[in-house]
């Protein structure tokens, strides 16, 4: 995962990946916090009605981020 990550951030200016175990809505904006991250995206994949709501790691990551955030659905 790690490689595959890297490889698609390599040429990319200020671009950090990074791989972290835990829950992800905490692990995701601890890990922003800790590295004074300017913006996290994160992916949103619901479907139908459920489409105006946000998955469940998309919104502890919309709730707890401590930077700008971009959700793409």
């Amino acid at each position: 995962m790690r490689k595959r990550l890297d490889a698609m951030a390599e040429g990319q200016a200020d671009l950090e990946t990074a791989v972290v175990a835990g829950s992800p809505g905490v692990a995701i904006t601890d890990l922003a916090a800790k590295y004074g991250a300017d913006l996290i995206v994160v992916g949103s994949h619901r479907s139908g009605l459920q489409e105006y709501f946000l998955g469940s790691t998309a919104a502890r990551v919309v709730r707890r981020a401590p930077c700008a955030l971009r959700v793409l659905r």
